[in-house]
């Protein structure tokens, strides 16, 4: 048989399994799939590319949903500064938020904005619940190092724990005001640390906290000077 027509003959043999193959293979269920698709984009008025991107967007959304859902289980708390997470909790501005506890960070949301404008002060990140633990928490590593300003500037900074006092008497129990009393908590432990209990309040007068009857145990500078010369050193 001449090569063209053994050719022929082959190519009529396969027909029969090119074409099942086109019929029952990947081809026809993506055709399939592009009919279904051109079928759902008809009925929604749009075009088959803004259908695809949408329901991409969608996929993508759901996924990075999922990705947050998770991201906070199986870690340690209290503290967003440093990346330590309360089990199973969602977070909002650094605080954790869980199921009941919108109404409790609202609360707080809206008494440190009050502190805010009585103090005449600008909006910036330490007018949040964060922003104040931080604030609080960085201040034991100044007076561990010893603190190099002015007494005034000391009682300025120090005041940041009477503004934490102010919020945590506003909040309602539950897991918003578990966290934050722990926080303050593992705070003050340290502010204990590096300071020791004097005769008189370095501000204000006898019925003032108990933080503020604690001086720095490393005196050094402006503030040596300034606490020492009335005998609370």
């Amino acid at each position: 048989m001449p090569e063209s027509g053994l050719a022929a003959a082959l190519s009529e043999a396969e027909a029969p399994n090119i074409r099942a193959r086109e019929v029952s293979g990947p081809p026809a269920r993506c055709l399939a799939n592009m009919r279904r698709r051109l079928r759902a984009t008809r009925k929604s008025k749009r075009s088959p590319c803004l259908s695809h991107r949408g329901s991409l967007a969608r996929a993508v959304a759901g996924n990075l949903s999922r990705r947050r859902r998770w991201s906070c289980r199986g870690r340690a708390p209290f503290d967003p500064t440093e990346r330590r997470r309360i089990p199973g909790a969602r977070y909002r501005r650094g605080v954790p938020e869980e199921d009941g506890d919108a109404q409790a960070l609202a609360i707080a949301d809206r008494k440190i904005e009050e502190m805010r404008l009585r103090a005449k002060q600008q909006p910036r990140d330490f007018w949040t619940l964060s922003g104040l633990l931080k604030t609080w928490r960085s201040l034991q590593d100044e007076i561990a190092d010893g603190y190099q300003l002015t007494v005034y500037d000391y009682t300025n900074d120090l005041s940041v724990r009477e503004l934490l006092d102010e919020v945590v008497a506003v909040l309602p129990s539950g897991s918003v005001r578990d966290w934050v009393a722990a926080s303050i908590d593992e705070t003050d432990a340290r502010y204990r640390e590096v300071t020791h209990a004097v005769a008189e309040p370095i501000h204000g007068a006898g019925d003032m906290p108990w933080y503020w009857w604690r001086v720095p145990n490393k005196l050094v500078g402006e503030l040596a000077e300034d606490v020492a010369p009335e005998g609370r050193s």
